[in-house]
């Protein structure tokens, strides 16, 4: 009876961690993609590149990204949630 409790705690607790580390990592998907935004206009106005060559660029650099967060879970987590997990 009580191993099924401490289940159930470790159950929801995994749920909570996991929720919280998918709202994190929208969070910084949101900064990231506003941070290469900003770049890019920074660029366009330097160099007057076209607009349609600083798309490329940034939906290469978001799938780059998006790779390896795909590869590393644990990219985007931010520390403490890592240290708790270890």
């Amino acid at each position: 009876m009580q191993l099924q409790q401490e289940l159930e705690l470790l159950n929801a607790y995994q749920s909570k961690i996991k929720i919280h580390t998918e709202a994190q990592h929208e969070r910084e998907i949101k900064e990231l993609e506003q941070r290469v935004s900003i770049r890019r206009a920074l660029l366009e106005q330097r160099d007057g590149s076209s607009p349609k060559d600083t798309h490329t660029h940034r939906q290469q650099f978001v799938r780059l990204d998006l790779h390896r967060a795909h590869r590393s879970p644990l990219f985007f987590q931010p520390v403490s949630t890592r240290v708790s997990l270890e």
